[in-house]
This record gives C-alpha cells, sequence and structure tokens, in this order.
C-alpha cells in the first residue's frame, strides 16, 4: 500500500471542479512502467443516488462494515431485522443484536 501511495499523485482538474457541486466527479489515470495509461472519469461515485449501490453490493458494504463488530452469523441476523423495519411493531430486538 505505501508503494502505491508513494507513486500517487493527485491533481485538482479545473474542469471537473466546475461540475461540482450538481456533479461529483472524479478522474484516474494509471500509468504503467511501460507508459500505458488508462484513464477513467466518473461524474457519480459509487453509491450516490446517480449511481445506487445494487442490494448485493449494499449487502456486502453492511457486512465489511460491521465485520470488526460483529459474527458473521450476528450480521445475518441484524440484517434480516433491518429488512424486517418496515413491518416491525417495535425494535426492541434490534438493541441485542447491536451488542456484540
Amino acid at each position: 500500500m505505501r508503494q502505491v501511495l508513494a507513486n500517487t499523485e493527485v491533481i485538482a482538474d479545473a474542469e471537473l471542479n466546475k461540475l461540482y457541486p450538481d456533479k461529483f466527479p472524479a478522474r484516474v489515470t494509471i500509468t504503467l512502467k511501460n507508459g500505458t495509461s488508462f484513464q477513467e472519469t466518473v461524474l457519480f461515485p459509487k453509491g450516490d443516488p446517480q449511481d445506487p449501490l445494487s442490494a448485493a453490493e449494499l449487502e456486502a458494504k453492511f457486512r465489511d462494515n460491521v465485520a470488526a463488530m460483529l459474527s458473521p452469523a450476528r450480521a445475518d441476523k441484524l440484517l434480516r431485522a433491518i429488512y424486517a423495519l418496515p413491518e416491525a411493531r417495535n425494535v426492541d430486538g434490534m438493541s441485542a443484536l447491536l451488542h456484540a
């Protein structure tokens, strides 16, 4: 990771900056040692309302975020409880799922 950071340069792009705040653009250019370059520009980051996460991506993000605090089994139970919230009469059981 440090090697990647050491070889990373961040440059503001005036043309992209003009699009903000209507868009949240970014451009990444990767140049290989042999000189080959790859470039990608996005106007909205993944997860933005304009480029939303799929249900599977959202669940994966949830699991990644709770992995340090909850076992996979407890994360599954909490996820099921979250999906059931619209029909829940109360949230009493949620608290127990949040405590490891």
